[in-house]
């Protein structure tokens, strides 16, 4: 179990701002994967079948509507993350086969990486770098029911709450702008999509 403190929105057009900064980076940050997630008809607490294993999320606390630079407005939520090995081949094939249709079939071709800070300086570092606290940022173009989207997210672990400045935002999102309409977790997504 471990805590985390996340920003995301959603958004229907590729952003090319982001998609630079990404190739910019000199990392294979790069995934093409389906994940699979449960239809709770709740925003507060997420299911998904991811690779192998059954992640569930659960949001604790209010929302808190906040700025990460002047044109990025959005709503940064606490949750609460378990996740174990569950894979059952079976099941899988089963789910995939559409024979659950309460499991929401996701692809994703996702960019991820995490900065750390190091010596007074944020560091970009992949994934499968271990480090104690820092922050997760994510770009993926989604597909599901047919539809296509993106979404861009920053996601804060750890006991120690690393310190991202405007201006390293500005790097990453030029001038793009995102509201506050746009910003919430996956279970709301999730639960928009199917309105």
């Amino acid at each position: 179990m471990f805590k985390t403190k996340e920003i995301r929105w959603f958004f229907s057009q590729e952003n090319r701002n982001i998609q630079k900064w990404f190739n910019n980076i000199g990392l294979d940050v790069t995934e093409k994967r389906e994940d699979f997630y449960l239809n709770l008809e709740t925003v507060d607490v997420g299911v998904k079948l991811r690779q192998g294993k059954t992640e569930i999320k659960h949001r604790i606390g209010q929302r808190a509507n906040d700025k990460l630079n002047p044109n990025a407005w959005g709503s940064f939520e606490t949750w609460i993350k378990w996740s174990f090995d569950t894979f059952d081949d079976k099941l899988y094939s089963e789910i995939r086969n559409d024979n659950y249709p309460m499991w929401i079939p996701v692809s994703k071709e996702r960019y991820a990486i995490q900065v750390i800070e190091s010596e007074g300086n944020i560091q970009t570092h992949p994934l499968s770098k271990s480090v104690d606290y820092g922050c997760q940022i994510e770009y993926a173009k989604i597909n599901l029911y047919d539809k296509q989207c993106y979404t861009f997210g920053m996601e804060w672990f750890g006991d120690t709450c690393l310190k991202i400045e405007p201006g390293f935002v500005d790097e990453i999102l030029g001038d793009t702008k995102f509201t506050i309409n746009q910003s919430y977790g996956y279970p709301q997504f999730l639960a928009n999509v199917r309105e």
